[in-house]
């Protein structure tokens, strides 16, 4: 049997690459939303947790742009991998002339954990909790409480994100290949700041 270690110094590498050439940015709008979810993305049902905002701008969709502000952070342990990830959130309404108008921003600190396993051919993940903490950073629509926002990005998480980084990570990805090889019974094991995958090989001429 073979054995490969991938580090979490590896990986908060590669996280550190992603952030300084701006791959970890995601725009959300309505149309991502799942149809059958009574909240949309759109000053209606935002206003209800922000009356200015729907004061403001009624009846109008919206657009959110995450972004990370800093690299994300991974610790590999024994039982899972734990991450971190600091950024911002910013609103905008969508106007009757399909421009953008800026609202406010959210800070966001985001923390979950997950395991790692493996199904034949792909490495696999699974969220098993999450949680983001928001702050107030800056607003185009004065002043207002999170005390509602918050309960609802965490009924978000459970609902819509778990739920969503889950089937992703039931796909999962393959094995980085070799020309010529074929890994046959690979198998992964979490260790102290290090992914350990341990595979037997079978030349293929």
């Amino acid at each position: 049997m073979v054995y490969m270690w991938v580090t979490d110094y590896v990986v908060n590498t590669a996280g550190y690459v992603f952030q300084e050439i701006g791959k970890l940015t995601y725009n959300i709008t309505d149309d991502m939303v799942p149809a059958e979810s009574q909240f949309r993305l759109n000053t209606s049902s935002i206003g209800g947790l922000i009356p200015q905002l729907k004061k403001m701008y009624p009846n109008m969709l919206m657009e959110l742009i995450i972004n990370s502000t800093k690299a994300p952070n991974v610790t590999v342990g024994k039982d899972a991998v734990d991450g971190m990830l600091l950024g911002d959130v910013i609103a905008y309404v969508v106007l009757p002339n399909a421009t953008r108008q800026y609202v406010f921003t959210l800070g966001v600190v985001a923390k979950g954990s997950g395991t790692v396993g493996f199904a034949d051919p792909n490495i696999t993940g699974k969220v098993t909790s999450m949680s983001a903490d928001l702050t107030l950073t800056k607003t185009a629509i004065g002043p207002f409480s999170l005390i509602l926002i918050q309960p609802a990005v965490d009924i978000f998480i459970d609902a819509g994100v778990i739920p969503y980084l889950n089937d992703k990570g039931k796909k999962g990805f393959p094995l980085p290949s070799i020309e010529g090889v074929e890994f046959i019974n690979p198998e992964i094991v979490l260790k102290k700041n290090v992914i350990q995958v341990g595979t037997d090989l079978k030349y293929v001429p």
